[in-house]
């Protein structure tokens, strides 16, 4: 797995723990079909969040 993706997992379980994701919307996605599309490599702050001052 990318860093990407265990960033991402970790944040799901952490966000299902929560109740802010439930079980049956990760259910759902976990059935979409797998989309073939080349992959686009993220910036190095990918994953910041730019919090109002």
């Amino acid at each position: 797995l990318s860093v990407q993706s265990t960033c991402a997992l970790l944040c799901v379980g952490v966000w299902s723990l929560l109740e802010y994701v439930k079980d049956n919307d990760v259910k759902a996605v976990a059935v979409l079909p797998v989309v073939d599309e080349e992959k686009e490599e993220l910036t190095e702050d990918w994953d910041s969040i730019d919090a109002p001052e």
